[in-house]
């Protein structure tokens, strides 16, 4: 697995969530986006079916995924920032932008609406209203109340009330108010600005009743603003300053929270001389804004979030990142070697004895690049920032932690060929996304649900894209994503909130002390992982017999037989050994009048067929075979290849003078210093251990 492919599956990935989130809206306000969505999915699919990573198809792939769904996001984002600051041509040219790389009758609608804000902005309100109206004439029934909103919307930004008002109630007012959210809250303001307080209240009213109807699903937003501007229009300079003071009242924009603060002292004395009266709209804005502030204090509010928990979360990722370093530093990681003395779940140790390393390996990363420990560690930011408010930083230590060492225990039972080394935080990682998909599909209620149903489907999709590209990619240890995933889902139910063991004190009790213990047992595994040395690792493992291709070896038993799915001749098979990083692959050929004449004819079909893939950039070039390499009865050659730095190929043969066939044994092997002896010793135990199978 390179980066390249790395960056594919997520491409694809990121491809499939846009599609579901557009075909949850109206598809056919979309329509030009999601075709070229499709098209830009099905380069993706070809690319990731032929495992062609650097295709054309890969390319064109990634370089449409940025255009159609990286740059719309952030599009989004400047148009925000463009509103917030009210710098409308900001706005507009981010929505002009955005309805390039997301063509559809939305991304227009966007963009006319800014542009009808930018005309308003410098003046030009009547010839705005005079075009809506003109549109209005022609316009199909269908389409009326889109235009209806645009001209209210005009009049709202122009300050015009009254006259937004009076369009609302003629063309828009028999419709329920969770209809037109956005409208609703104009009206709102409206109502205040004519002093009809009462009418702004039953405004506010309407829209917490379909709010409480999840089905609804009255944007949190509009809701939200629409109280507070009633709360401020009833003079309650307390209650607002209350609200202001939340996380979520200091994210909102000072020229908001300005005008806010000057409509409520403006309207404090009114206030005053009105609030002893019970059921009046004054003391429904007063209850309101109660409302409001316990909304802002629950857990739901945290979990969107609006208040950041995160202690646990940044300290793993300290944690993680200071293990890293230290480990590229001292260690270095360059091999199996250096892997396996870091602490790596090395399976054929850890079933010597070696438990520790089910906990460390949850904390190691590949030391030759920084993708793996960074895609890590950007998913553990994000789940944990979602998790650790609504669990508390004890239970989400302990759902971390526990579903790592789940996932890494279930790649241990469930190991085959190739599976023996296992490293990395996507197992524990795993165990947040299963506990909160658990956490999401039981608590309904919580959260608004539109937004509750749209994370589960994105988290769905998501996993099954990520062990799917785990079953394609050999490399990738999906039996400790999938025991991860279901430890964490357990641990929900568990220990999650409203789980089996629910709120009591003896519930906390426990989650704090299995807390403890998992931490106590983090640091002895540290300490026995830095206190043993590699020697004292090997010595514990054991050798047995391999058969492959015409050649029986006495390799170690985590040694494992590849055969290629297109190999290079007929019957072409190896044996691997992960750890020293040395390929053998046994072959016999016919013998061509010399030893040295036999082992160059096999140098030469090796150069011929890296010469079919120009693309790998592999050349495959004599070289000298160092004494340290001579092994006893046989004869050697040695290439190395040319644009895989680091790599020796070595061939080895013996003739059977019965059958004049040749045993030539093919060994890839790593140039590196490091661990030079120990390589050399594995190399000459399997060398002087290959016989003919016959």
């Amino acid at each position: 697995m390179d980066t390249i492919s790395v960056i594919v599956f997520f491409a694809a990935t990121a491809v499939v969530l846009e599609i579901l989130s557009l075909l949850r809206r109206d598809p056919s306000r979309h329509r030009g986006h999601l075709v070229l969505l499709v098209v830009d999915l099905g380069l993706l699919g070809w690319a990731i079916h032929d495992e062609a990573w650097r295709s054309w198809q890969a390319w064109a792939g990634m370089a449409m995924s940025l255009a159609l769904v990286a740059l719309p996001s952030l599009c989004d984002w400047l148009l925000r920032r463009g509103l917030a600051k009210e710098r409308l041509g900001l706005a507009l040219f981010a929505a002009q932008l955005k309805e390039l790389c997301a063509p559809g009758e939305a991304t227009r609608a966007q963009r006319e609406v800014l542009a009808d804000l930018v005309a308003v902005k410098s003046g030009r309100v009547d010839p705005v209203l005079h075009a809506l109206r003109a549109r209005l004439v022609d316009a199909e029934p269908e389409d009326a109340p889109a235009i209806h909103e645009r001209i209210i919307t005009t009049l709202a930004h122009a300050r015009r009330w009254r006259e937004a008002e009076l369009h609302y109630e003629t063309h828009l007012g028999r419709e329920h108010p969770s209809r037109h959210p956005a409208l609703a809250v104009h009206m709102v303001r409206a109502a205040g600005e004519a002093g009809e307080l009462e009418r702004a209240a039953q405004i506010v009213h309407r829209l917490e009743q379909a709010a409480a109807a999840i089905a609804v699903g009255v944007p949190a937003i509009a809701l939200l603003q629409a109280r507070l501007w009633l709360v401020a229009y009833a003079g309650q300079v307390e209650l607002l300053a209350r609200v202001l003071a939340t996380p979520f009242g200091k994210h909102l924009g000072a020229r908001m929270k300005a005008e806010l603060e000057k409509i409520a002292k403006e309207h404090a004395p009114a206030a005053a001389a009105s609030v002893d009266e019970m059921g009046g709209p004054v003391q429904y804005a007063r209850s309101a804004g109660e409302r409001l502030l316990d909304e802002l204090d629950t857990p739901a509010a945290a979990a969107v979030p609006l208040r950041i928990q995160t202690a646990g979360t940044i300290g793993l990722i300290v944690l993680n990142a200071i293990v890293y370093l230290v480990t590229t530093r001292v260690a270095r990681l360059e091999d199996g070697y250096d892997l396996v003395r870091a602490g790596a779940s090395f399976h054929d140790a850890v079933r010597a004895g070696e438990w520790w390393r089910l906990a460390t390996a949850m904390f190691l990363h590949d030391g030759t690049s920084l993708l793996h420990i960074s895609l890590n560690l950007l998913t553990l930011y994000v789940f944990g920032r979602a998790i650790e408010p609504l669990f508390g930083t004890a239970r989400f230590l302990v759902v971390y932690l526990l579903a790592g060492l789940v996932g890494n225990v279930l790649s241990l039972v469930m190991a085959h060929g190739g599976a023996g080394l296992s490293l990395g935080a996507s197992g524990a990682v795993f165990g947040l996304v299963g506990a909160l998909m658990v956490t999401l599909a039981l608590r309904r209620g919580i959260w608004p649900e539109p937004w509750r149903r749209t994370l589960l489907v994105n988290l769905l999709v998501l996993s099954a894209m990520q062990l799917y590209f785990g079953a394609v990619v050999r490399v990738i240890d999906n039996w400790a994503h999938v025991g991860g995933g279901f430890g964490g889902a357990l641990l929900a139910l568990a220990i999650g909130p409203g789980g089996v063991l629910g709120e009591r004190r003896a519930a906390r009790v426990t989650v704090a002390v299995t807390a403890m213990v998992l931490g106590a047992a983090m640091v002895v595994a540290g300490a026995l992982a830095w206190r043993t040395p590699l020697t004292t690792t090997l010595a514990k493992l054991g050798d047995r017999q391999h058969v492959v291709g015409g050649a029986r070896v006495l390799a170690p038993s985590y040694a494992y037989r590849f055969t290629p799915t297109e190999p290079d001749w007929p019957g072409q098979e190896a044996l691997i050994d992960p750890i020293a990083g040395i390929d053998l692959s046994p072959h016999v050929v016919g013998f061509q009048v010399s030893m040295a004449n036999t082992l160059g004819l096999c140098v030469l079909r090796d150069r011929a067929a890296l010469e079919k893939n120009p693309q790998s950039g592999v050349v495959l070039e004599d070289a000298p075979l160092a004494p340290e390499l001579v092994m006893p009865g046989w004869e050697g050659r040695a290439a190395v290849a040319r644009g895989a730095e680091g790599q020796i190929w070595l061939y080895y043969g013996k003739l059977n003078k019965d059958t004049m066939n040749a045993l030539v044994v093919e060994l890839h092997a790593s140039l590196s210093a490091r661990h030079a002896t120990l390589r050399e010793a594995a190399l000459r135990k399997l060398m002087a251990n290959t016989q003919p199978a016959g």
